[in-house]
């Protein structure tokens, strides 16, 4: 009888469909369904997509993580800023658990440890993947493998924080239980058991697996793996890490492996029962084999001849050539002993049976996620799997140089460097995957393709199903498809993720689809199903309900217009109101079967009561076919945050250092040090003023013997006199003052111009405008001018501004132009490493005190970058905290009358702000959203992207502030334009009575160095700022605001490259609200720190270690933003000082000093307050024969630093650091490796004044020469002195070739370094 033909009732019977089932031995294990928690990877999907795009998943602690360490660590005792958190591959919300489905209380559930939580969904997710998700194992022999072997970090944490919880605490914490949970809920019969093997843990449970299933104790097997790191501090080493914190496996720099965690598992089955239920299989496990090192090097050290004899074992297992294994996924710890041992022990393998060199590729996924401990092996092994299915080999990452000490040329294997089809032989593909415990236990699995003859066996190129047939998926027949979720936002972004699946994979098999979303899967309270007949007509209904509310398709019980059937919630008892009898039901299915399926109105029926409630019987309703279980969307687990709940440190423990606010503060500091003699310029320029202080100081310049030139502010570029020149406003003007100065000698630069004009102008605005003119853009065309005259001689640069900050309430008028220039020579200083700025702020007071103050500051050696005077009395700068401010509710309060007026509003900080206010509201509140490109995201015609947001983030932003009650206005205006803005104001005024509040938020983030940025980006980002501040102040001052909010940045604490424009931009915000608030409106500028992913950082990798501040959450930010708004303060800094910050070790070239905080802000002051102590320090001698002594050794010295941190082997000694890579960060960690050589001798200051080694090596040599004395002179010092006198010389000849020095100079520099070396 051909049962291929034969018909039951209408229906043919699908027995095969043209399936060829070949041979297969009981020993081959089909991987049927995977699922993952990896770093940047919650998907298969995801994980494959990262692979292939040679992704690096290393990055630091996640900020959502790391505050909950940090609280951690806080109620310790321990303060956050000093807990070393090291970079890793992290995953993200360890927190976030769906207690709910898995019917835990939530008490409980925050006393699970997180490896349990992530496992058990995981698996979960693994089960689904395979087809087999909710009841369907329940009593079946399936085994559950896990590797792991954590330790109790939770369970410490619990100890700690909740004591009176431990007893509460034991199930969620024991190991075993980790495995036997799973089991528990799912009634699971099989082998139940935690492996832990160290670093092979996971691909043992694997093999253990197997040999459970070919052994007959079990049919299905889960095994995985999990690991992490939940309190990750690296408190020590052990002597196996990287440099880099990833590993570098088989290049060359390879010295340590990197950090990773997650958790992944497989769902595992007889190959021949997984074709006869029709599972899609990733691939086939062949063999697997296991061993121990035995004695080898050491306990932890790797054996390669086990190595050897494990893969051996393996392939005769398989019964395989190994000269068909195309790919090996190694172990690959990136360590300088085990890269070429385990590369030694698989070429030893492989010549037991063949000669031939690099035919077999191979890579390590510990380059992209770093080392996984228990889980690695799995995550090797997954890796593997899905380079099979999809065909092709991902590459190993950070491989610049392959290993000298492995011979890959005479070897079996290459490297995989680069994204590779996986080309097919004569053989199948076959590929081993290695995993070598530190505890000496050995494992190695070898896997083969999965065969691709059946419609849903094996997954296709692209990740997707195949089908036989592509008609199939649109044959018109009634189906029942059905989904089912636990709540209703699960249910919603269930539906949306089958709207995405259907729509990639049209062609994908309607009826494996329907099977697989009823028989293999769970089904819950919250339900919707739909009668089908095409996959076309499934993706049309899926696209109506993801694009609507899933309420909106329950609230009708019967069968909607739309199609489906839904119930908004189901009884316990497994009944709905008005549900369809038991008895209806299975006369509804008989009399579809009995119709050979076709019966439309029976299955609608069928739908409805499913919606109802109803258990159908599924096996009954496909028991004439033959259906496929075939990949689908997974379960999306609603995110629950599950963790203990750990006090805040007690009132008397919080302290300042805690804050997260701060403000700058001017404290009186006395001048120490200053002796009329410390700085002595030999050749000064002066940009003059009109008030006469340029004349006094250009005269007591000349007193002192420094040679002086002038230059006034006039209409062009003119060489006037002798040393005396005017400059215009244009760039020629100043590139020619600067060409004709070349070669002068100039050391410093004195500029005055800011404290002209102003006073006699017109009206503030021109007063305003001539500040600007002679002040930040002056500055911005002569440090322009100097890089392009490329001016390298160290050169300090002093500026002299009227009462750019508010020091006292005294001192009458602030001028933020002012204030503006300061910020934008804070980036300078960082562009050009041979330029110093010192900043000078006075009032004008009288005439004689005023240039006593400015001269004695500029005779000074004081480092500090920014120095005030007000009535002659000293102040500096200081960051200090603010004391806590809960509590306190003084600001002002919002309400519904007028509006509240947000610039920038449709970016992503001015959305979250919008959505603070409405919160703070108590009956509602009008905002008023203002950008360039402003749309209303609920209009039908906005486009998919729409300004800085996309339509959709700004959609659902949109639709949170209206659920708080807000009502919005969208407004399209430039904030710097008048009158696009003068109409909107208008508008708004006319709707809302008057602006209530206005928070200025909008700007523009564009810079470059100085040397390459032109005028019109410099005005492009001062525009929104400068303007568009001053616009909305007088527009809206009739209204009277509440608040005048001005949203600066902290980089106008410290700047840096290409931030000159943006710095200025916001320090003028600082200046203006300090200024506006003296006429006592209510101002406050906010210098805010990076928000995570939002505004300018969106998208933006931040390195937490280059960061001043700690990055600000979404949340946090709104937070603080609420909480400012109560503070008495004209500005404030938001964010909690990173006393890790790399930036640190700069100390006083940091243009910026701490006060009031702890140690580490005593390290950012010192030198700070003058020579006496910091040149004390600097210039004390180091102990007899305790360092190098000669100019040799001192040359070498200083070379090894900067390889050490520059990488390079070799170093020309004239390559100037910053010309070859340096930075301000990497030369700190130059002065780090040589202090100790050099104790106390050298600051960092003179790391930028001395940029080559041979410069650094000779003023070194000098300074030896000096503190050893006339009298202690040894032939050492004299050999140094001798050679840095060469060296001066040879440098005055090159200043020389290159026009940088006149004769006339040359000859008297020649005279006087004769004089000086005798």
């Amino acid at each position: 009888m051909d049962f291929q033909s034969l018909k039951l009732d209408g229906f043919r019977f699908e027995a095969d469909d043209g399936i060829e089932l070949e041979e297969q031995t009981n020993e081959d294990i089909a991987i049927i369904g995977i699922a993952l928690k990896l770093p940047l990877a919650e998907t298969v999907e995801q994980f494959w997509a990262n692979l292939c795009a040679g992704r690096d998943a290393v990055r630091p602690l996640p900020p959502e993580r790391k505050k909950d360490a940090d609280r951690y660590f806080s109620f310790l005792g321990r303060h956050p800023d000093l807990i070393p958190y090291g970079e890793a591959a992290y995953v993200e919300d360890l927190d976030k658990f769906d207690y709910p489905f898995f019917k835990l209380s939530p008490k409980e559930a925050s006393l699970m440890d997180p490896n349990q939580r992530v496992f058990l969904q995981t698996a979960w997710h693994a089960l689904e993947d395979a087809g087999y998700g909710g009841n369907a194992l329940e009593g079946s022999r399936t085994g559950v493998y896990l590797g792991y072997g954590s330790d109790a970090d939770y369970k410490q944490m619990i100890h700690a924080v909740e004591p009176d919880s431990l007893s509460l605490a034991v199930a969620g914490n024991v190991r075993p239980i980790i495995a036997s949970r799973l089991s528990y809920l799912l009634n699971l019969r099989g082998p139940n058991m935690v492996v832990d093997t160290t670093c092979s843990s996971s691909l043992v449970a694997v093999h253990l697996a197997c040999g459970a299933i070919r052994g007959g104790e079990c049919e299905i097997a889960l095994a995985g793996g999990i690991q992490l790191h939940l309190l990750p501090v690296r408190e020590a080493e052990v002597g196996i890490e990287s440099s880099t914190a990833r590993a570098r496996t088989f290049d060359d720099a390879a010295d340590g492996t990197g950090t990773g965690e997650g958790a992944a598992v497989i769902v595992l089955k007889s190959v021949a029962k997984a074709k006869e239920d029709r599972d899609t299989v990733y691939a086939v496990i062949r063999s697997s084999a296991v061993n121990a090192d035995g004695r080898s090097g050491g306990l932890t050290a790797p054996n390669a001849e086990a190595q050897e004899e494990v893969i051996a074992d393996a392939w005769e297992r398989a019964g395989i050539d190994p000269r068909t294994i195309g790919y090996v996924e190694a172990h690959g710890t990136g360590t300088k002993l085990g890269d070429p041992i385990e590369i030694d022990g698989l070429a030893r393998a492989f010549r037991r049976y063949t000669d031939r060199k690099q035919f077999c590729g191979v890579g390590a996924l510990k380059s992209s996620i770093g080392h996984l401990d228990n889980t690695a092996g799995i995550a090797g092994l997954i890796k593997a799997a899905l380079s099979l299915s999809y065909r092709k080999l991902p590459p190993t990452l950070h491989v610049d140089r392959p290993n000298r000490n492995i011979p890959f040329a005479d070897s079996p294997v290459y490297i995989v460097d680069r994204l590779t089809d996986w080309h097919a032989g004569e053989e199948k593909r076959r590929c081993g995957v290695s995993s070598f415990g530190i505890s000496g236990t050995n494992c190695h699995v070898i896997l083969e393709e999965a065969e691709e003859n059946g419609r849903a066996y094996a997954a296709g190129e692209n990740g997707a199903q195949m089908t036989t047939n592509a008609a199939d998926a649109f044959a018109s027949r009634p189906r029942l498809f059905v989904l089912s979720a636990k709540s209703e936002s699960a249910l919603r972004e269930l539906i949306e993720r089958y709207d995405n699946f259907v729509r990639m994979h049209p062609t994908v098999s309607l009826d494996d689809l329907c099977f697989t979303a009823s028989a293999g899967r769970g089904h819950y309270e919250y339900r919707v199903a739909a009668v089908v007949g095409s996959t076309a007509e499934l993706a049309g209904m899926l696209e109506k309900a993801s694009a609507n509310a899933v309420s909106d398709v329950m609230r009708d019980h019967g069968l909607a217009s739309s199609g489906w059937a839904a119930s908004e919630a189901v009884a316990p008892n497994g009944s709905a109101h008005g549900s369809i009898s038991p008895a209806a039901i299975e006369d509804a299915l008989d009399r579809f079967l009995a119709s050979g399926k076709q019966d439309e109105s029976s299955l609608a029926r069928l739908a409805q009561a499913y919606a109802q409630g109803a258990n159908l019987d599924w096996e009954k309703l496909y028991r004439r076919e033959r259906r496929g279980r075939i990949r689908l969307p997974l379960y999306p687990f609603d995110p629950h945050r599950c963790w203990l709940n750990i006090p805040s440190a007690s009132a008397g423990a919080q302290d300042a250092r805690d804050g997260m606010f701060h403000k700058q503060a001017w404290e009186g500091e006395v001048l120490s040090g200053a002796s009329g003699d410390d700085r002595r310029p030999a050749h000064a320029l002066l940009l003059k003023d009109d008030r006469g202080l340029s004349d006094s100081l250009a005269a007591l310049y000349r007193q002192t013997g420094t040679r002086v030139t002038e230059v006034k502010f006039g209409s062009a570029f003119e060489h006037v006199g002798p040393e005396l020149y005017t400059v215009g406003e244009r760039v020629t003007d100043y590139a020619a003052l600067i060409q004709a100065l070349v070669g002068g000698g100039i050391d410093t630069i004195v500029h005055v111009g800011a404290f002209s004009g102003g006073s006699a102008a017109a009206d503030a605005a021109c007063a305003a405008r001539d500040r600007l003119a002679r002040g930040l853009r002056s500055v911005f065309l002569l440090i322009k001018g100097l890089a392009a005259a490329g001016w390298a001689s160290p050169l300090e640069l002093v500026v002299l501004t009227d009462r750019a900050n508010g020091v006292t309430e005294e001192q009458g008028a602030v001028h933020p132009e002012h204030a503006a220039l300061i910020g934008f020579c804070k980036a300078a200083i960082w562009e050009y490493p041979w330029l110093t700025v010192r900043c000078i702020d006075a009032d004008p007071g009288s005439d004689a005190e005023l240039t006593v103050c400015v001269w004695q500051e500029l005779r000074s050696k004081a480092e500090e970058f920014a120095i005030a005077y007000r009535d002659g009395r000293r102040y500096a700068q200081r960051l200090v905290p603010l004391p806590q401010v809960r509590g306190r509710q003084i600001g002002p309060r919002i309400t519904k009358e007028g509006v509240y007026l947000i610039t920038g509003g449709m970016g992503g900080i001015g959305l979250h702000v919008a959505k603070q206010i409405a919160s703070l509201s108590a009956g509602g509140v009008n905002l008023a959203l203002l950008s360039r490109t402003a749309r209303d995201p609920r209009s039908p015609d906005e486009p998919e992207a729409g300004g800085r947001l996309s339509s959709r983030k700004a959609l659902q932003a949109v639709l949170e502030l209206e659920t708080l009650g807000a009502r919005v206005d969208f407004v399209q205006a430039d904030v710097s334009d008048e009158r696009q803005l003068g109409e909107a104001i208008r508008m708004l005024r006319a709707r809302h009575g008057r602006i209530a509040g206005i928070v200025h938020a909008a700007g523009v983030s564009e810079g470059n160095r100085i040397g390459d940025l032109d005028a019109a980006m410099l005005e492009r980002v001062l525009a929104p700022k400068l303007q568009g501040t001053l616009l909305l102040d007088r527009l809206t001052a009739q209204d009277e605001p509440d608040f005048f909010v001005l949203f600066s940045s902290a980089i106008t604490l410290i700047g840096g490259v290409g931030s000159g424009p943006y710095a200025a931009a916001n320090a003028y915000l600082d200046g203006y609200a300090a200024m506006r608030a003296r006429s006592g409106k209510r101002t406050l500028s906010i210098g805010w720190p990076s928000w995570l992913d939002t505004g300018l950082s969106e998208g933006a990798d931040i390195d937490e270690k280059k960061e001043l501040l700690a990055v600000l959450t979404a949340r946090q930010g709104r937070e603080a933003f609420g909480r400012a708004l109560e503070l008495p303060e004209r500005h404030i800094v938001v964010g909690r000082v990173n006393h890790q910050s790399e930036l640190f070790a700069l100390g006083n070239r940091l243009p910026f000093r701490l006060s009031g905080y702890d140690a580490q802000a005593d390290a950012v002051n010192q030198g700070a307050s003058g020579a006496a102590a910091g040149e004390s320090n600097k210039m004390k001698p180091a102990s007899r024969g305790s360092g190098p002594a000669t100019y040799a050794e001192i040359e070498a010295a200083v070379t090894e630093a900067w390889r050490r941190v520059l990488g390079y082997d070799e170093l020309d000694v004239g390559a100037n650091f910053f010309d070859i890579g340096g930075d301000s960060i990497s030369i700190a960690k130059v002065h780090a490796h040589l202090e100790p050589t050099f104790p106390g001798r050298l600051a960092i200051s003179d790391l930028f004044t001395y940029p080559t080694i041979a410069k650094l090596s000779g003023y070194l040599a000098d300074a030896m020469q000096r503190m050893a004395g006339s009298g202690n002179k040894t032939q050492s010092v004299s050999a140094a002195a001798e050679s840095q006198f060469e060296y001066a010389i040879m440098d005055l000849f090159e200043q020389l070739e290159q026009g940088g020095l006149a004769v006339d100079d040359a000859v008297s520099r020649y005279y006087a370094l004769e004089v000086a070396n005798g």
